[in-house]
């Protein structure tokens, strides 16, 4: 699954579109696995823009 997201490091601060490639099915599982990669960048607030099975 591909997961946009936008992010920002400061609460409403400038957005930045965040793009994770998960390698399940389950799209739980992939938000998840986004949130912690974009947390690893020191991003702090995000939001789900899309969820798209590739």
């Amino acid at each position: 699954m591909r997961i946009t997201m936008h992010v920002s490091r400061e609460f409403e601060g400038k957005l930045e579109v965040f793009v994770h490639d998960a390698s399940t099915l389950s799209r739980l599982v992939a938000e998840l696995e986004a949130k912690a990669a974009a947390r690893k960048k020191k991003y702090r607030y995000f939001e789900v823009v899309s969820a798209v099975q590739i």
